[in-house]
């Protein structure tokens, strides 16, 4: 379920998912330890260009997901790379074995 929160500042919205059937606690540690990470690498003048979410688990199983504005599914990605891919597959000659030549 999307749900949209509006914030004290007028104009500010907040989006996130209700998600059930996952255990978020362990999400919510792995984003943790990302913007750890984040903030060591910056530090040394890396930046990697992460985009954290937020995650708050209100039970075992359940819990609010944090909307990235912007952004695109992993989903949405894979489909346009296997769409990429069959382009290549049938416009570029390759070997026997399926390699590009």
């Amino acid at each position: 379920m999307k749900l949209i929160f509006t914030g004290k500042r007028r104009g500010c919205t907040y989006g996130c998912i209700y998600k059930v059937g996952d255990d978020l606690r362990q999400d919510t540690i792995v984003l943790q330890l990302v913007r750890v990470m984040a903030t060591i690498w910056a530090n040394h003048s890396l930046d990697l260009r992460l985009i954290t979410f937020r995650v708050m688990p209100t039970g075992q199983r359940k819990g609010l997901i944090e909307l990235v504005p912007d952004c695109r599914t992993l989903r949405e990605i894979q489909t346009e790379l296997s769409e990429i891919d069959n382009i290549l597959l049938t416009t570029i000659p390759h070997g026997e074995e399926g390699q590009f030549v």
